[in-house]
């Protein structure tokens, strides 16, 4: 199960504000995530010149959905013996950003709270379902504690505004509800408890909080723009990968009287590295990973946040193995496809 949770990424999404005498959320509708582009009308000026910034305010709240499908296909074809295995897996989260401060050289510190999270899964059939305002049995909170600890827990990010990520912190409450669901809260020591932290921060908070801040162009903007932000390199089974994303700017538009900057989204990957590997007399040889990246982000440049993002990934691996047994030489292929769709509203 806990492969399953973490498929691709711990995604997160928000749950909206409360109503008006702190009446219960109905959370219905805030799940229900919104697929479809914004239907703008473009602006008759298209040579418009502007900047691509966040323009937060201190002591304002921002609402956010983000919605993670992840599809994993694997096939293992060894001794004459086919083995599949399908996951899908839809998580939607609901955030609630609060501007804590502007400092002098424009750098915002923001408050994240995940106010509420549904997952819903299919791993070969078995179904697995979860809903934070809704499931409330002990043993759904220790098997869906990635989820339940980042509950009501807010963490600290200071962005700069062009979305730089500067640092995430105070996510001290979420490492220790985490290991109190996990029953090690007394066994834990302090080293593993700070590494633990990290590793959340990196793996868990981080691919969450890029979702709503995308790193933009420092420079005066216009139609058909073109900008790059290449990423940490990465490594993926025996190749080392290099990841740039690239960006466009293909319209400006009117959104309920917002201007819009439309801008898709891509990606260029390169990777490196010798794909065959000999371990314990097995003899491994890795097909070059295929990647594939594109989407689409409708900045709001009136209030200087993203208004929706819906981005699409996929990557295709295989390799083939022979091995000596005292039976002889046998041969064995698996392939694995990933696809993952990041949808961000603004609610």
């Amino acid at each position: 199960m806990k492969h399953l949770l973490i498929l691709l990424s711990f995604t997160l999404i928000i749950a909206g504000c409360k109503k008006e005498a702190d009446k219960p959320v109905d959370t219905k509708d805030l799940y229900a995530t919104d697929t479809t582009e914004i239907k703008a009308v473009p602006l008759e000026n298209q040579n418009e010149l502007f900047y691509i910034n966040y323009k937060l305010e201190k002591g304002k709240e921002y609402n956010y959905r983000l919605t993670n499908i992840a599809e994993n296909s694997q096939t293992v074809n060894a001794n004459d013996t086919l083995l599949t295995q399908k996951v899908k897996q839809t998580l939607t989260y609901l955030i609630k950003l609060k501007v804590l401060d502007i400092d002098v050289d424009s750098i915002y510190e923001v408050a994240f709270n995940i106010t509420s999270v549904k997952l819903e899964a299919d791993a070969n059939g078995q179904k697995f379902y979860y809903e934070s305002s809704t499931s409330k049995d002990s043993m759904d909170r220790v098997r869906y504690s990635e989820y339940v600890s980042v509950l009501n827990n807010p963490f600290n990010v200071r962005v700069s505004k062009i979305g730089e990520v500067v640092e995430i912190y105070k996510a001290d409450r979420i490492i220790n509800e985490f290991v109190k669901l996990k029953g090690v809260a007394d066994s834990i020591s302090a080293a593993e408890k700070d590494y633990l932290k990290k590793d959340m921060i990196e793996r868990a908070l981080k691919p969450l909080v890029v979702q709503v801040f995308r790193q933009l162009p420092d420079k005066i903007m216009s139609k058909d723009s073109l900008w790059t932000n290449p990423q940490e390199p990465t490594k993926l089974m025996v190749f080392q990968v290099q990841n740039t994303s690239t960006y466009k700017v293909k319209s400006l538009e009117l959104f309920n009287n917002d201007k819009i900057a439309v801008i898709d989204a891509g990606l260029k990957t390169n990777i490196s590295g010798n794909n065959k590997v000999t371990e314990r007399g097995a003899m491994y040889v890795f097909n070059k990973p295929v990647t594939f990246a594109e989407g689409k982000i409708y900045f709001n440049l009136t209030k200087g946040c993203i208004q929706k993002s819906k981005t699409n990934s996929r990557i295709q691996i295989s390799y083939s193995m022979e091995v000596p047994t005292p039976k002889g030489l046998e041969k064995g292929k698996k392939s694995e496809n990933v696809v993952n769709t990041n949808i961000l509203e603004l609610l």
